[in-house]
């Protein structure tokens, strides 16, 4: 099979939806399929402002993108890890192309306005109006932007049970053309072995990721001030973007401050030594698609606190191979770290656990869950009775 991969991002193995794509990508061509790519730096760009550029310019540039190469011979599939693909799925359509559109989200964005409409922003910056209203105005552009590719794919691929269950119950998606293909840890992290779980190692609590609402950067703040307070000889390790440091570190209480620990992104390589030295984690977010953390820490045996959303309630037991908490519950998030900060051998054993239970997930199943989806829309679309049907041309048009 013939997968034309675009994403407007960097190609890299060390970044969040970057990783992602490819890693993706690597297991595709280890499977015997044929992969070629667009990347950030192959899409034209005049508009410097990025949410401009997100609205008005990109999905234009995707299409001329895709324009070009779709002049070779034909694809198979043309995969786009994000909403601004739409105008290719209704260009496709429109030429009557047997090459399908796969939208692929890492965290679908109706489902993450969803999620955070109740929420105040606690870390955000405080706007003028006029601020607010361009805002608002772009945020629109964005569900209208995640609605058409949700209206011009052949199919749609979500991360989680949760995105997929929302987009048909709440946005009324075909069942059919929606599938949940788990994502999973580094290869690297899966392939050896982690280190013992050790007295040490309990005692340092780990948070890898953005310092944002979303990401529950506040309940992080109450949680974390709480634990450091209540247990001594912990620590507390943030790996997090250089641009939120000076934010991570604003909300920790005076007297806790000495043992939180900020640093910059590291390569898988050295996250992994991170790690390796950390026995609990933390994963407060109010929303996740798939959430690269935790899968990395699962498969480096860490013991795992997480908000119970997106991939982690699909891939943790509460209890046996981690503790999921109502978003939003710092108390809750208290109330589980305790439980195994004062149970060491409850810890070790939902580390083993947690490792076991990781490598159910591997980047080799993702893609083949891939090829699989495509496979079964591409026999549908060969069948007589669905080109005479006329559904080929007018499908959600």
């Amino acid at each position: 099979m013939r997968f034309l991969v675009v994403y407007n991002g960097p190609e890299s193995p060390d970044g969040g939806s970057s990783g992602t794509v490819w890693q993706t990508n690597r297991a595709l061509e280890k499977l015997g399929h044929e992969v070629s790519c667009i990347y950030q730096h192959d899409l034209k760009r005049s508009l410097p402002h990025h949410n401009l550029h997100y609205a008005l310019e990109l999905p234009r540039r995707m299409l001329e993108a895709v324009q070009s190469r779709l002049s070779e011979p034909e694809f198979d599939v043309v995969l786009i890890s994000q909403p601004y693909g739409y105008l290719v799925g209704k260009w496709l359509r429109a030429r009557r192309s047997r090459t399908l559109y796969l939208h692929r989200s890492h965290g679908h964005e109706l489902v993450v306005s969803n999620q955070l409409a109740s929420w105040k922003d606690a870390l955000g910056a405080k706007r003028n109006f006029g601020r607010r209203v361009a805002s608002r105005v772009l945020a629109i552009r964005l569900h209208q932007q995640a609605r058409l590719a949700l209206k011009y794919a052949d199919g749609t691929i979500v991360p989680s049970t949760f995105d997929r269950d929302f987009l048909i119950e709440h946005e009324g998606a075909d069942a059919h053309t929606v599938r949940a293909i788990f994502h999973a840890s580094v290869p690297a992290y899966l392939d050896s072995n982690p280190q013992t779980y050790t007295e040490e190692r309990h005692k340092k609590v780990l948070y890898v990721g953005n310092f944002t609402r979303v990401k529950g950067g506040d309940t992080l703040w109450d949680t974390g001030t709480k634990l450091l307070r209540k247990y001594t000889d912990l620590t507390l390790t943030i790996v997090t973007d250089p641009s939120d440091q000076s934010k991570a570190k604003a909300g920790f209480g005076t007297d806790v401050i000495d043992r939180v620990t900020v640093q910059n992104w590291v390569s898988q390589n050295e996250l992994m030594s991170i790690y390796d030295r950390h026995g609990l984690q933390i994963i407060p977010s109010r929303y996740e698609g798939a959430s690269k953390a935790h899968y990395e820490g699962m498969s480096r045996g860490l013991c795992l606190i997480c908000s119970s959303v997106g991939a982690m309630r699909d891939t943790i037991t509460n209890g046996e191979d981690g503790f999921l908490v109502s978003a939003d519950d710092s108390d809750g998030f208290v109330e589980a770290t305790s439980r195994v900060v004062e149970d060491f051998d409850l810890a070790g054993s939902m580390s083993s656990k947690a490792r076991t239970r990781s490598l159910d997930f591997r980047w080799e199943l993702t893609a083949n869950g891939i090829v699989e989806f495509a496979s079964e829309l591409l026999s549908e679309r060969a069948a007589p009775d669905y080109r005479q049907s006329g559904e080929y041309a007018i499908s959600r048009n």
